[in-house]
């Protein structure tokens, strides 16, 4: 089958392959594939999971009740892939390709075998969740709907807010920081100093000495995670930043994403070490902050 999957979607397949090896089975079937996204799901289905209460491992042993186990003796291991299975890969590449995405993740596996509903993958998921598969596709489609969503986000960015993430990644790499987190971007931002949050942070007496300071030390926490750090992503917490930019530019009915909309971003995740280091030296109100944004950007017209 001419499918392209992604590095996790890939070690899925080969644990689906092994597993149904292992159990000599004559082909390689949706419940398989299963089993094979359970040994390596994705951020979205570990996050869909917790949230329903769903255990991977009662999964895992509800399939393998249901299916015969044994050596694989004799059995070739070049699976053929059973009818369920690529009809599982036909309904996974239309959910990447609505989404835009090039290769099929684990996410898009899982959602495959519940657009297939005829298999026994398929029952069981129904069994371990209670009767809420339905619940659990629109989680996952509502998590690729939030990635479809950033990189649409990404073509809006202004010239500066494309250099502050450039600048934002370009600090994780310095200190081999394992994610781009919101720290990132905030020392971005504070090394623009003529920029429009950093005008409106100055307009509400921010001591932004103090702010670089603690930023510059916080920043060093994140470091020395990650030996290698090529192809950076953003942390659970920078994503979040991003939703809220979105949201803070068409609240603001602004037609692109500048700085301004990260720091608004940034301030809206509660408990982040950004936003708490944001507050203690001066800012208080997510609503000043964008009261001000709104007056620099009304002065620079």
């Amino acid at each position: 089958m001419n499918i392209k999957l992604n590095e996790e979607a890939r070690k899925a397949m080969t644990s689906a392959h092994s597993r149904a090896f292992k159990m000599q089975a004559e082909e390689l079937g949706a419940e398989h594939i299963l089993l094979g996204v359970l040994a390596h799901p994705s951020a979205p289905l570990v996050e869909v999971f917790d949230n329903m209460g769903v255990k991977p491992a009662t999964l895992c042993q509800e399939i393998m009740s249901n299916l015969p186990s044994g050596s694989a003796e004799g059995v070739k291991k070049d699976l053929p892939y059973a009818k369920n299975a690529k009809e599982v890969f036909q309904a996974a590449a239309k959910v990447s390709e609505s989404a835009g995405v090039a290769e099929i993740g684990p996410e898009h596996l899982m959602l495959g075998i519940l657009n297939v509903e005829k298999n026994l993958a398929y029952r069981i998921l129904k069994t371990v969740s209670g009767d809420r598969n339905g619940e659990m596709k629109t989680q996952l489609d509502s998590y690729i709907g939030k990635i479809q969503k950033r990189r649409a986000m990404m073509r809006l960015f202004n010239d500066l807010a494309s250099t502050v993430i450039i600048n934002a990644r370009e600090e994780a790499e310095k200190n081999n920081s394992e994610h781009i987190e919101p720290m990132h971007i905030l020392m971005a931002i504070i090394n623009h100093p003529g920029s429009v949050p950093m005008a409106a942070l100055l307009r509400l007496k921010v001591d932004l000495k103090t702010l670089k300071a603690q930023v510059t030390r916080a920043v060093k926490e994140f470091s020395g995670k990650k030996e290698k750090s090529e192809g950076l992503s953003f942390s659970d917490e920078t994503k979040k930043v991003m939703d809220g930019a979105v949201e803070a530019s068409e609240s603001m009915k602004h037609k692109y994403i500048g700085p301004e909309h990260f720091l608004l971003g940034i301030m809206g995740v509660e408990g982040s070490k950004a936003a708490m280091t944001l507050k203690e030296t001066g800012l208080r109100d997510v609503g000043d902050l964008k009261e001000e944004i709104l007056m620099v950007l009304a002065a620079q017209r």
